[in-house]
Order: structure tokens, then C-alpha cells, then sequence
């Protein structure tokens, strides 16, 4: 069953996780996202907890990644100009410094 943004948040809510990887596909259309998606997700952004907002941001990571048009020999990049700024406006002056640090592979 293909998830929406509302059933993705809802799952976050009771402690589920977002995995790179995890499918997308009930919330694009031809690699673009449903109409309303990116309102409710940055909604949430702003008002959830921490836990939530992490994985919406998974989440938006891996909306990025298959919006933008595949190629073998390219690297994976964000170019949607609605998600930039979901990232950075709503999520960067809720991050803590600890947060902010960069993950080790």
C-alpha cells in the first residue's frame, strides 16, 4: 500500500521511522508531489517534535532525490525550489547544534 504525507506523518507520530530508500511513490506523480504534500509537510515541520520533524526531513530528502530527473552518472541532488526552502526556512531555527552536526557514514 502506497503511503500519502498524512499517513507518512501519522506513522512518524507513533514512532515510526523514515529509511533512505523507503518508497514515495503514493506521494508523486510523475515526479512531482501531490498537490498540498509540501503545505502539510512544513506544517508539521513547525509545530512537531523533534522525532517527527527528522523524519519529515528523510522524508523531503528522498521526495528531492526522485523529483529530480534521473541519470546514472550524476550525483543525488535537491533541486526543487519549493523543498529548498521548506529545508532551510522551517527546519534550520529549530535545529540544535548537536543536530547540526554531520552524521558519520
Amino acid at each position: 500500500m502506497q503511503k500519502t504525507a498524512q499517513s507518512y506523518i501519522t506513522g512518524f507520530r507513533s514512532g515510526e521511522n523514515f529509511s533512505p530508500g523507503d518508497s514515495v511513490a503514493g506521494i508523486l506523480i510523475k515526479h512531482r508531489m501531490e498537490d498540498g504534500t509540501l503545505a502539510l509537510l512544513t506544517r508539521e515541520l513547525s509545530s512537531g517534535i523533534t522525532e517527527v520533524r527528522e523524519n519529515i526531513v528523510r522524508l523531503l530528502e528522498e521526495l528531492g532525490s526522485e523529483m529530480d530527473a534521473p541519470t546514472p552518472d550524476k550525483f543525488p541532488i535537491i533541486r526543487d525550489q519549493a523543498i529548498i526552502p521548506a529545508l532551510v526556512v522551517v527546519v534550520l531555527p529549530k535545529t540544535t547544534p548537536q543536530q547540526a552536526m554531520p552524521r558519520q557514514f
